[in-house]
């Protein structure tokens, strides 16, 4: 095991590196504990990974605030537990800690992506083969797709979709506000690296998206835009000595503060994904329907109305693309018409839109309809996308 002199954070703590480590070692003895055989390497991956974790430091108590990732590199015929992420978030009492499971001949076969890049360039091994990252294809920023950062988008859409319509027997109101506040850092930063995605410079650590997105000064986005998004970056990069948390009475309107980010990010990558001028969300939005025309409606139709009526549907579970590409179509739909988008003509056109294909209209606020659309959706992305 080789996590002594490490740093996990941008900002050098002795007492934040000391609780982190003890974490970690945790964590790597309960996956040991829990594999029939010794796996070929655990990669510890995301913020910490790369030496760019966030954590709150409040005197000597450390609160991490974002999770843990762990890549588990195995042979095939090793089991992998299936509980044991929530096992090591609950002996280390954290909400989540993230578990994946690969085997080494599908990791030397990545295509190239978002997330392979981050993996060889921003992930390092805790236990087991060294050389394992250099083993790892090769990804340039350029050879990463423009539809990984409209996938990044979507994802933390799905973020605010779940932490907004969570229920408050899940969590105490400050630890869901935090768990908010967190989402919405999260999107900017995807507004953010969506820009870089597409514009061929994305770089696997946040300090240096940081120093480019100040140099490019995106023309996406207002210099008050930039300013906002690479302060969402900083505040990831920090040691939070107080909380930078969103006031439950300021929910909404932060989120509409945000919408026109969201927004221009999601229009400009769907836009150079498309290979066309786009002039509005609706036809960003329709364009993606037209690209996916093999989706098959008849059932996307029974789903969405089965769905709106408090009711299952499995009708579609044969088709292995179909329940991703539901995802990703219906996400920014629900969450450009949901109560925090400003701007009502767009709220009620994209409600329209989900509304065309089930008789319910989802934009009657008192109906329900949209909540419960949007619970079903995130649930479901739990499931097959995340």
């Amino acid at each position: 095991m080789r996590l002594q002199h490490m740093s996990y954070t941008l900002e050098t703590d002795h007492v934040v590196q000391r609780y982190i480590q003890k974490n970690l070692d945790t964590a790597v003895q309960m996956i040991l504990q829990r594999l029939e055989r010794p796996p070929v390497a655990i990669l510890l991956c995301g913020g910490f990974g790369r030496g760019e974790g966030t954590v709150f430091k409040d005197g000597q108590d450390v609160t991490p605030v974002n999770d843990y990732d762990f890549l588990i590199v195995t042979d095939e015929s090793t089991p992998r537990p299936a509980m044991l992420g929530k096992e090591i978030a609950k002996a280390i009492a954290m909400k989540l800690v993230d578990i994946g499971f690969m085997n080494l001949d599908e990791l030397t076969r990545l295509a190239p992506s978002q997330w392979g890049h981050d993996l060889k360039y921003g992930s390092r091994v805790i236990f087991g083969d060294d050389s394992l990252l250099q083993r790892l294809p090769n990804c340039s920023a350029d050879q990463i797709p423009i539809w990984d950062g409209i996938k990044l988008l979507c994802n933390r859409m799905a973020g605010i979709i779940g932490a907004y319509y969570e229920e408050p027997s899940c969590q105490s109101a400050p630890e869901r506000m935090r768990w908010m506040t967190v989402q919405v850092d999260h999107i900017l930063i995807a507004c953010g690296d969506a820009f870089l995605i597409t514009s061929k410079l994305y770089h696997n650590r946040y300090s240096t998206r940081v120093e480019l997105l100040n140099e490019k000064q995106p023309l996406w986005f207002t210099q008050n835009e930039v300013a906002t998004i690479v302060d969402a970056y900083k505040r990831k990069l920090s040691i939070w000595d107080k909380e930078f948390v969103i006031r439950e009475h300021l929910l909404d309107k932060t989120l509409s503060h945000i919408c026109p980010i969201v927004e221009k990010a999601y229009i400009q990558s769907m836009q150079e994904y498309l290979g066309r001028h786009l002039s509005s969300l609706e036809e960003a939005i329709r364009g993606y329907f037209n690209v996916r025309s093999f989706l098959p409606y008849r059932r996307f139709k029974r789903w969405l109305a089965s769905t709106l009526r408090g009711r299952k549907y499995y009708g579609f579970e044969c088709i292995p693309a179909f329940p991703v590409d539901t995802c990703y179509t219906l996400m920014p739909l629900l969450y450009f018409s949901a109560p925090w988008q400003a701007q009502e003509s767009t709220k009620q056109k994209l409600a329209q839109l989900v509304s065309h294909y089930a008789d319910a209209r989802i934009c009657d606020v008192n109906s329900g309809y949209h909540k419960r659309m949007s619970k079903e959706l995130y649930a479901f992305w739990e499931q097959y996308c995340h």
